[in-house]
């Protein structure tokens, strides 16, 4: 299979390609992912994932915004 990702990548601030494919894979854009643990960093969290179907290993990463807070049992 080609290395020839299908989604055109940005450049970031840390210098870093960066894709705007959440759910998909950036390399074949396949849905069939396989996602790691949450992991913490920051203000945010990030999947480590699998693309099932070429093998790309990559993250995807979140930024966590308070919503709302709900009381429990009062």
């Amino acid at each position: 299979m080609s290395k020839k990702f299908k989604h055109k990548p940005t450049i970031n601030d840390f210098g870093q390609k960066v894709f705007d494919t959440q759910g998909d894979c950036p390399r074949c854009n396949d849905s069939n992912i396989d996602y790691g643990a949450i992991v913490p960093e920051g203000d945010g969290i990030y999947y480590p994932a699998t693309c099932n179907d070429c093998g790309l290993k990559f993250r995807e990463n979140y930024l966590l915004n308070f919503l709302e807070t709900t009381l429990e049992d009062v």
